[in-house]
Formats: structure tokens, C-alpha cells, sequence
């Protein structure tokens, strides 16, 4: 009986986020990154998707030696696709689940997205199997990635109708925090102004090819 709720279980991540990934086209493996202007500590550190829940994974730091690349949890991918009126492709980071099963071994495509909390305004980012409407879109500017703000709510008048003017933004930092359950120094996002946590550290987050 377990062995056939377990494969019932891979059956349905694998069939699931293999059917919906078919509307992206996907590049990579590739290698995340992290730079700092003004922390040698940060500066030049490899990310890896450190455990964060049963089948939730963050993106922790994991020193400045190139990653073993026999090591599934340091390589990543970008599934794009392009919107109208967008000047370029976006589409969610993913990282590949491993699921192990009598012997044999497959992957589940799991999306970035974005963990917010109300108490504070530092975002964590999580991957997890499952193509959502909350799967984060990010671009690429050369090899460093960020996000499109789609509009500015600070512009906005009362009666008035909006024009909406997407920009790139990037407001990736390191912070110590909670990554699901589990306490680590890990890649997030500060959705405005100065981190409400004060270990955090701005970085730009950046592609690297597999050597």
C-alpha cells in the first residue's frame, strides 16, 4: 500500500509539471551566483537548493569553489516564454526535484516563487514542483537576473487610470532567515526600501555557465 501511494504521489508531480512546462521554452543548466560591491564575504558565492520542507527547497550559500557538478542541487534552469508588450523574455528559475524510486531516478520541475510574509518586507524564494500563477518571472540582463515591476503604485492618483510602465528592478540580498523551517544565510528579495532584517546585504544575482 505504500509503495503504490508513493508511486501514485511521482506519478502525479512528474506528469504534472512535465505537461505544463511544455508552454516554456527552457534553457540552462546553469550555475547561480551572487555579487557584492561591498562584502568580500558574499562576493563571488555559489547558491545551492538547500532543504526547506518536504519537496521545498530555498537557495543557500555555498562558498566561492565551483560547485561538484555531479551535484544536483547547485545546477538550475530558466523556462521563458515572451508576453505582448514586453521588450524581453521572462519565465520562472527551476531547479530539478530528483525522486528516487525502486532503483531509478526522476525529476520534477520545480518553479521559483516567492514566500511573503505581512511582518516584514523581506521575501524568501522557494522552489517547489508545479507550474502556479505565483511562479516568480524573472529576466535576463546579459548573465545578471531580475524581476519586472509591472507598475508603480506610487505614481498613482485617485479617479485617475494608471499607465503602466514595466522596469527592471533587483532587489536581491543575503540574509540570515528563516527558509521554510529551517534558519539559514540564504538569497531573498526586499520587496521595498531599506530590509526590515538587519543581517541582510544587497547582491546582484547572476548566471554562470557549468565550467
Amino acid at each position: 500500500m505504500k509503495s503504490t501511494l508513493k508511486t501514485g504521489i511521482l506519478a502525479a508531480l512528474t506528469a504534472s509539471t512535465t505537461v505544463l512546462a511544455q508552454n516554456y521554452n527552457q534553457t540552462g543548466p546553469f550555475l547561480l551566483q551572487v555579487k557584492s560591491a561591498n562584502n568580500e564575504t558574499l562576493d563571488g558565492q555559489y547558491l545551492y537548493a538547500c532543504h526547506a520542507g518536504a519537496a521545498i527547497e530555498g537557495l543557500c550559500l555555498n562558498g566561492k569553489a565551483v560547485p561538484n557538478m555531479l551535484a544536483a542541487g547547485t545546477q538550475f534552469y530558466w523556462n521563458y516564454t515572451t508576453y505582448q508588450g514586453n521588450a524581453a523574455p521572462t519565465g520562472p528559475l527551476v531547479w530539478n526535484l530528483p525522486l528516487s524510486m525502486d532503483g531509478s531516478v526522476t525529476y520534477a520541475s520545480s518553479p521559483m516563487s516567492l514566500q511573503y510574509y505581512s511582518f516584514t518586507n523581506v521575501a524568501v524564494p522557494l522552489f517547489e514542483p508545479g507550474y502556479g500563477s505565483d511562479a516568480a518571472q524573472v529576466g535576463f540582463d546579459n548573465d545578471t537576473i531580475y524581476m519586472l515591476e509591472w507598475f508603480n503604485d506610487s505614481t498613482f492618483v485617485a479617479g485617475q487610470y494608471p499607465t503602466q510602465t514595466s522596469q527592471q528592478i533587483q532587489n536581491w540580498h543575503v540574509c540570515s532567515t528563516y527558509v521554510g523551517t529551517y534558519y539559514y544565510a540564504a538569497l531573498t528579495w526586499v520587496t521595498y526600501g531599506a530590509p526590515r532584517n538587519p543581517t541582510c546585504e544587497p547582491v546582484t544575482l547572476q548566471k554562470v555557465a557549468l565550467p
